[in-house]
């Protein structure tokens, strides 16, 4: 891996989101002051959308782990297409509660009593939906519904609403007016500008070690930035298969020739690899007969320049194969970074289950710890009755 021979302490462009390696970009500041005035409102929906790729569930991971340790609780939804029977459902267990079992009638109700327990602890629960384009109208009314709860004239329960740029077009629907109305903030997320795709690049670098080797240079950001036209995730790709290339030919230098030889590779994904053909192979044997009549000298100048040209182009073969192997491994990491993050998210649902059975059966024992408490009290309090009598009597 290109990592060893870079000294970097991580892979600093990974494909799946990592709120650890957050860029404050012009786009994603304006988005977090947006997000945080709409939290302020403490009331109906926020709206974010952006194109694919532009750093959307990167910002949220943030901003979940930002408001995971302050008065917030935050819960998170991500589905495909999504049917209205069960939205209250997937609420609940994006808040853990343990409800599953209940009829679909007892799923608002108990909804509802969390929303309040927790505006008397006074805390404020939001709940995050993310790829909002897959939300039918029906569903999505179903969380508006939700939005209404109050208590005191206070609203109960906050909605971020996250999706692409479909969806705010769908919003501006007239079947969406009442959905549209309790929007509190909204924002569309940018790509980074041309200044902003260094910054980027060395921001992700240095988050892992990076001492400035290999060296970017300023044409090579240029070619980044057109290519991937400022999209994170593109950018990642690239940055990527960069770092991947230099490190096969030994590069401490990213200059405008890589740059363009792995956006010719990416240019040409997805068609299958072809070997060298069969006539490179035998070019020798073409040589040769003409060589032998021109004598021993040529032959054997011929002979060699034909073996030569075979051995670069099994050099050229075997370095294509170590790319693609390497880019195959990289995905396979990249994998393992997603299946870690549901195992960690799984491992987080089992430790707050652990906890509420717990609670459960520390509550459990203190009813059954109630039996005999009586008798005591009762002795207690006859004792105190017998003071109180012997002072009146004076005995």
């Amino acid at each position: 891996m290109y990592t060893s021979f870079y000294q970097l302490a991580a892979r600093p462009f990974q494909l799946s989101p990592n709120h650890h390696f957050f860029f404050g970009s012009k786009g994603h500041r304006r988005a977090m002051a947006y997000l945080t005035y709409g939290l302020h409102q403490a009331e109906g929906f926020i709206v974010m959308t952006g194109d694919v790729g532009t750093g959307k569930t990167t910002l949220i991971d943030y901003l979940g782990a930002q408001l995971g340790a302050g008065r917030f609780i935050p819960g998170r939804l991500s589905a495909g297409r999504v049917e209205p029977a069960a939205v209250l459902q997937m609420v609940a267990r994006a808040f853990d509660l343990a409800c599953c079992d209940q009829p679909q009638a007892d799923f608002q109700k108990h909804i509802e009593t969390f929303l309040i327990t927790r505006d008397q602890s006074r805390k404020r629960p939001l709940l995050i939906v993310d790829e909002a384009q897959n939300w039918p109208l029906e569903a999505l009314e179903e969380l508006r519904v939700l939005s209404n709860l109050q208590r005191n004239g206070k609203a109960l329960l906050q909605i971020l609403l996250v999706g692409q740029p479909q969806f705010r077009e769908a919003l501006a629907q007239p079947e969406f007016e009442q959905l549209r109305q309790r929007v509190v903030a909204s924002h569309h997320l940018e790509p980074l500008d041309r200044g902003e795709v260094k910054a980027y690049i060395e921001h992700r670098l240095r988050q892992v070690g990076w001492q400035e080797d290999p060296r970017f240079e300023d044409q090579a950001y240029g070619m980044v930035c057109d290519y991937t036209e400022g999209v994170p995730r593109r950018i990642n790709l690239v940055c990527s298969r960069l770092l991947v290339l230099g490190a096969i030919e030994e590069r401490h230098v990213i200059d405008r020739a890589a740059v363009a030889e792995v956006l010719d590779e990416l240019d040409q994904e997805g068609v299958p690899y072809e070997p060298l053909p069969a006539g490179d192979a035998t070019a020798a044997q073409a040589i040769a007969p003409a060589a032998a009549a021109k004598g021993s000298l040529v032959h054997a100048a011929a002979s060699g320049a034909a073996e030569a040209s075979v051995r670069l182009g099994d050099l050229e073969q075997w370095r294509k194969e170590v790319v693609r192997l390497l880019r195959k491994l990289e995905r396979t990491y990249d994998d393992l970074a997603g299946e870690r993050h549901r195992a960690e998210c799984i491992r987080a649902e089992a430790e707050q289950l652990r906890a509420q059975l717990h609670r459960i059966e520390v509550e459990r024992l203190r009813v059954d710890a109630r039996g005999p408490r009586p008798v005591a009290e009762i002795s207690k309090e006859l004792a105190g009755r017998g003071t109180i009598f012997r002072r009146f009597v004076g005995g």
